[in-house]
């Protein structure tokens, strides 16, 4: 019966005959040879387990892991606080560098190791991927794992197109890393034939300080948790005060959440909202929202118009009725000069609550969840939140 054999420097003597294991000279050079065979043998294995394992890989070695995978850590990133600008501190007169057309807007980047592995271990996902939509969170979550307040969550439009979202939940803003990943496209997860769409949602804070350590937090796959510490005010009567997570949109959409709210006044409000831009007190056209007001029990739409370009119509509030625990959905769709605001209770049968069609509407818009704390502190949620397109 054969016997496995183990590649130690004892199991090596043991395969020489017996009349040599008595002879020590040449025993001693059998030692001395299978010794540097042995270090070797270790040298290749620590290659394989060690050196070039995805988790435990650096500089050179990682790279050659990336090429096996199939990613670069090389990628467009990008240029960002150094041209001046009126709107960024630091970067005005005597501050800024003049921007002339030929200087560039972006840079090749070299992804440090520890933002390449999360990379890396996402590209194996992906080519491991059965392409089905329940098993693409399991890829979003690796890459969200590097970057701090960040969320990333995909929808299947059901029309060969799906949309990804990029959400920066904090002031800070987000990584140029993370923006020039995204528009490299190295976050493409979507089989062969099907259009991928990109949102890049962003975090702002208008009219007034907050002081909730974590204003918007993400609790799973497009939902989020507002919390406001610090009463602030609305969107409307000449007031503009709000915690946004917003992207914008070019031409017709539909936008929509699931909500839910813990507030005791009909005055603060968290739903959803479009403007015609994000500087507070700065619209023009448009400055809407549809949600919920006064601890969940009515919708609202409200509207506001700051530059007296048409008539300011006032609130207009329904009681909501109870849906599958105290769930409610929203939505705002735009349809060529006209904006238009739903309801639901059980997300599938919307009714429409109100429209609104100003004289000019351009074709870029801002769309966000938001919370209006109004005169006291109040949280809520908003999840299942979507775009299209």
């Amino acid at each position: 019966m054969s016997q496995s054999f183990t590649p130690t420097l004892a199991g090596y003597q043991a395969l020489v005959p017996s009349p040599n294991q008595s002879k020590p000279d040449f025993m001693s050079m059998v030692s001395g040879l299978m010794a540097v065979a042995l270090q070797g043998q270790a040298t290749l294995l620590s290659m394989q387990n060690e050196a070039f394992d995805v988790d435990q890989a650096i500089g050179s070695q990682l790279d050659a892991v990336g090429l096996w995978v199939g990613i670069t850590r090389n990628l467009n990133a990008p240029i960002t606080n150094v041209y001046f600008s009126f709107d960024v501190a630091g970067l005005g007169f005597d501050q800024g560098v003049w921007y002339s057309p030929l200087d560039p807007t972006s840079g090749t980047v070299t992804l440090p190791d520890n933002v390449y592995r999360v990379l890396i271990e996402a590209k194996i996902e992906f080519n491991t991927w059965s392409g089905q939509n329940q098993d693409v969170s399991a890829i979003l979550t690796v890459l969200t794992s590097t970057f701090p307040s960040t969320a990333i969550w995909q929808v299947d439009n059901q029309n060969l197109s799906v949309t990804t979202n990029f959400a920066v939940f904090s002031a800070v803003g987000a990584p140029p890393i993370l923006v020039g990943l995204i528009d490299s496209g190295k976050f493409s997860v979507k089989p062969a034939g099907v259009a991928q769409i990109v949102h890049f949602w962003q975090y702002a804070l208008l009219g007034y300080t907050e002081t909730a350590p974590t204003p918007i937090l993400s609790t799973g796959l497009g939902a989020f948790t507002f919390t406001s510490d610090t009463p602030g005010g609305d969107c409307y009567d000449g007031v503009d005060d709000g915690l946004y997570l917003w992207t914008e949109v070019v031409g017709n959409f539909e936008v929509s959440a699931k909500l839910s709210f813990q507030s005791s006044s009909t005055a603060s409000k968290i739903g959803l909202a479009v403007r015609d831009t994000m500087l507070a007190n700065g619209c023009v056209d448009i400055i809407a929202a549809i949600g919920l007001t006064n601890s969940g029990s009515s919708f609202y739409t409200v509207w506001s118009d700051f530059s007296a370009t048409y008539p300011h119509t006032p609130d207009n509030t329904l009681t909501a009725t109870t849906g599958s625990a105290g769930e409610y959905w929203v939505k705002i769709t735009r349809v060529g000069g006209t904006v238009a605001f739903f309801y639901s209770i059980d997300g599938v049968n919307f009714a429409q609550l109100n429209s609104l069609t100003p004289p000019t509407l351009p074709s870029n818009l801002y769309v966000s969840a938001c919370l209006m704390a109004a005169s006291e502190v109040c949280a809520g949620t908003v999840s299942a939140l979507r775009i299209n397109p």
